[in-house]
């Protein structure tokens, strides 16, 4: 989404609501050069609810230009002057505080790093293979146990779809949470997509997009209330039309909007005399919670309440409270006397 002309300043439909979250958002239909590889674009998106997200506005005292991201899009981009050959990715492997036990001696395992910028930054993947250092510690060798697992880092792909691959391990039954390739290293297509339509597999989109400024929808900017337009995509020349999930504010409807404003919550206690609850000797009745919103409907919240006092309560010198149900008086009763 992304906001565009004002419908209504002040309106009351946008007054109370809360506070703006911000994060950028990989844009994939952007890109730009940095050397001969080519990266996603990032833009600047902000969300009530952190559901529905909107493109910043240049309006926005937030607003900041979309700028490069981490995030490859190619190496050796021909379109960034490479020479089109695509490397998988950086990788470098490092010696681990993890061992395995190999001759009767605990050899250090190799752990497997992953970078996605030219080496400028490391990812540690959980991904081990065997060393040659000796630690000299004497070890008993274990029982082992083979598994795929999946890859994250490589893909192949299947026409114009990308899967991540598997590759195969082993593992000591006594440090089952260490995974060690097998040599030599064995692969497989895994069944988990990476991408369909993906471009990395020749994929080339032809589809059409647009903004579509009549959605019938609506959306508050604090007090004010605009028109929400959809971004939307074609695959049949225009025939028929998508939403790509992106929005934006359209035009103002109506300023210091009424559908903008947050209703006051009004809360009400009534007895339930199906209940109740000791306090000493006397016994009380519970009080259950009800909210409404316009003073009509109640709803009930589920919170209840003992609050001693005569309204609520049941019976005073209650014999279930451990009273004992008699009470006691003095009474003249006339016939008898006492000399003093």
């Amino acid at each position: 989404y992304r906001e565009n002309e004002l419908i209504e300043a002040s309106s009351s439909q946008c007054q109370d609501l809360p506070s703006k979250n911000y994060k950028f958002i990989i844009d994939e239909s952007q890109y730009d050069c940095y050397g001969t590889s080519s990266y996603y674009m990032e833009c600047k998106w902000w969300s009530y609810d952190n559901v529905e997200w909107y493109l910043v506005d240049e309006n926005d005292a937030a607003y900041e230009p979309c700028r490069i991201s981490t995030t490859l899009r190619k190496e050796n981009d021909p379109a960034c002057g490479g020479g089109g050959v695509v490397p998988s990715y950086n990788e470098k492997w490092e010696r681990s505080t993890e061992t395995y036990c190999k001759d009767g001696f605990l050899y250090y395992l190799e752990r497997k790093y992953i970078s996605n910028d030219g080496g400028l930054n490391w990812t540690a993947t959980d991904e081990y293979r065997e060393g040659s250092i000796n630690s000299g510690v004497p070890c008993t060798d274990t029982d082992k146990g083979y598994t795929w697992r999946l890859d994250e880092s490589t893909y192949v792909c299947d026409g114009y779809t990308s899967y991540y691959i598997e590759k195969y391990y082993y593992y000591y039954v006594a440090n089952p949470n260490v995974y060690i390739l097998v040599e030599p290293v064995q692969i497989r297509r895994s069944s988990t997509v990476r991408k369909t339509n993906d471009p990395d597999c020749g994929w080339v989109d032809t589809r059409q997009y647009r903004w579509n400024t009549d959605t019938g929808q609506t959306i508050c900017i604090g007090d004010d209330l605009y028109t929400r337009e959809d971004y939307e995509y074609s695959e049949d020349n225009g025939q028929t039309w998508h939403k790509t999930g992106q929005s934006r504010v359209g035009t103002l409807i109506e300023a210091s909007s009424s559908e903008c404003q947050s209703p006051v919550t009004q809360t009400k206690w009534e007895i339930d005399n199906t209940r109740w609850q000791f306090v000493g000797t006397t016994s009380y009745y519970y009080e259950e919670e009800y909210v409404s919103m316009d003073g009509q409907n109640w709803v009930k919240t589920g919170n209840s309440r003992v609050s001693p006092r005569a309204e609520t309560e049941r019976l005073e010198n209650d014999p279930e409270c451990g009273a004992s149900g008699t009470v006691y008086r003095w009474v003249d009763d006339g016939d008898n006397y006492l000399c003093e």
